[in-house]
């Protein structure tokens, strides 16, 4: 992506380059938006400028994200691949896994600071990278959350502190409401990032897939929520860190198969069970957006991503890969 100021026109040069010949780039993870709403970026090509469509709010990620005085090499699906040619749509798909794994970061763009959402921001950012705890006890975690966040609820509690705590609630609320979090391909792609950064408006937040920091991660998550103080600020406003809990999930098995780290495996049902959740403007995509994170060493269900199958037919493929590594199923694909 060419450099610029926020409101100038966007401009970018594409760059063919094998997956292994150690380009050094970003990946980006982002929530598409509306198909119908379409802006446009201006891809030059020698002397020449393309206008080609884009979402709108894909044009608002890279208006964010574009620097100043410096290109900045990111992979994006929408612009890199060609979706009218179901052929190359499917080559590619099966090949973003590896994109993903290669990229230097993945940056996971949340959305703008809407309703408040720095609060929230901030206390997820407290849970993953807190900061002077290495020397704290296990528990650590409640406390600081209290005294950074909110204080519990008692009698003689402020209009302050009552103010202080509706905040937090709407902020994280908000923050975990952002559509990144309910879509199925964002899974694969922090998933499967040796480096992420989430960013929302101005704030980030980095995390890398170390093995035991991850690790770290998942205990500070569930303890916090487990906590009485959790309770104290979100009462029973459904606040509910499961969407971030299962991508770190995810990331802690995909870590260990990759460095021989026993852990129990999980097939490709498995997966999709586990992100049963997430949506997809495609139903095959339920199948083809997981395929990266199925990589058991000794659990194999193969299945080839074939945008030109049928729905039916691609959830066909699936039961067949079921069955061969299973037995017969006794499916009735009839019903």
């Amino acid at each position: 992506m060419l450099p610029g100021e926020i409101s100038d026109p966007l401009r970018v040069q594409l760059q063919a380059r094998d997956i292994d010949s150690g380009i050094n780039f970003e990946a980006l993870s982002y929530v598409w938006g509306n198909y119908d709403n379409t802006a446009a970026v201006l891809i030059q090509e020698d002397s020449t400028e393309i206008k080609y469509p884009i979402t709108r709010n894909l044009e608002g990620v890279l208006r964010r994200l574009r620097l100043e005085h410096i290109e900045r090499t990111i992979w994006v699906d929408l612009i890199c691949i060609n979706q009218a040619d179901i052929s190359e749509r499917s080559h590619q798909v099966a090949m973003m896994g590896d994109v993903y794994r290669r990229a230097d970061r993945v940056v996971i763009w949340l959305g703008d600071d809407t309703e408040g959402t720095s609060k929230g921001f901030e206390m997820l950012r407290h849970l993953i990278v807190p900061d002077g705890t290495r020397a704290q006890p296990p528990g650590y975690i409640t406390y600081p959350l209290i005294q950074t966040f909110a204080l519990p609820r008692t009698p003689t509690r402020s209009d302050a502190e009552l103010r202080l705590s509706d905040e937090i609630q709407q902020s994280m609320q908000c923050l975990l409401s952002k559509p990144w979090f309910s879509r199925v391909w964002t899974v694969p792609e922090a998933v499967l990032s040796q480096r992420a950064m989430i960013q929302c408006g101005e704030n980030t937040l980095t995390w890398t897939n170390d093995f035991q920091e991850l690790r770290k991660i998942r205990v500070r998550l569930k303890l916090a929520v487990v906590s009485p103080q959790w309770k104290a600020i979100f009462e029973d406003k459904g606040i509910d860190l499961t969407p971030f809990l299962d991508i770190i999930e995810a990331q802690i098995r995909e870590v260990a198969l990759q460095n021989d780290i026993p852990i129990p495996e999980k097939d490709l049902l498995d997966i999709m069970y586990d992100f049963r959740y997430r949506q997809a403007t495609d139903p095959r995509d339920k199948i083809y957006a997981m395929l990266g994170l199925a990589q058991s060493k000794h659990v194999q269900v193969k299945v080839d991503p074939d945008y030109s199958e049928s729905v039916e037919d691609s959830y066909k493929k699936l039961d067949k890969a079921l069955e061969a590594l299973y037995g017969d199923l006794e499916l009735d694909n009839s019903i």
